[in-house]
């Protein structure tokens, strides 16, 4: 099954977060994975977009925050702020 969603921090607490948001999503039968390192975000979206993924769940401070993840359509460029059970029932 091919990726569904990259999970993209901004820096390292953000990391550590979408590292336990990834464990949920991955608990949930969701083909997802997180990218490495928080690298630049043009190069995270690249790499989304080398790889096809549809949907980029991006998390800095703010999502942190909320408890959530700014959920992106890479197709139609939408994004909304949803909690990691939602983006769950968004995925499937």
């Amino acid at each position: 099954d091919s990726l569904k969603l990259l999970l993209v921090a901004f820096d390292d607490p953000a990391h550590k977060y979408a590292f336990f948001c990834l464990n949920k999503v991955r608990a949930a039968g969701i083909n997802a994975d997180l990218y490495p390192s928080h690298a630049k975000m043009k190069k995270q979206m690249k790499y989304a977009n080398d790889r096809k993924v549809p949907f980029v769940a991006v998390i800095g401070s703010n999502e942190m925050e909320a408890g959530k993840v700014q959920l992106k359509n890479m197709e139609t460029g939408e994004q909304r702020l949803l909690k990691v059970e939602e983006v769950i029932e968004q995925l499937f």
